[in-house]
């Protein structure tokens, strides 16, 4: 079964210590939220690392929010949903793993204040 890992950098810039803790734990799918970082930064820091990540960036889905990115085929993937209200929500369906795969959920809530 693939690796996740998930991190809320509150808009701090910190890929370099994501992709130190992606390539020790050998992460398939990382996902960040509110990252300072782009997404080319991002991928950059995995590469340095030897981590052939790919971005699973979606024109609907606004990246200061969330950015995905998969060591998985994008072949494998599949957008089931994603919002268009301030593009908080988006759904896929990974085909990894026994049938049915895999529902992958990201949600991003907003702030309390």
């Amino acid at each position: 079964m693939p690796t996740f890992l998930f991190w809320n950098t509150m808009r701090k810039n910190l890929r370099a210590a994501v992709a130190t803790l992606a390539a020790e734990h050998a992460v398939d799918v990382l996902v960040l939220a509110e990252s300072a970082a782009s997404e080319t930064e991002v991928l950059a820091e995995l590469t340095t690392r030897g981590l052939a990540f790919q971005s699973l960036g979606d024109a609907e889905i606004r990246q200061d929010r969330l950015q995905v990115f998969t060591r998985l085929p994008l072949s494998k993937w599949k957008i089931r949903r994603s919002e268009s209200l301030e593009t908080r929500l988006a759904v896929w369906t990974i085909d990894e793993g026994p049938p049915p795969g895999i529902l992958f959920v990201c949600l991003h809530l907003p702030n309390k204040h």
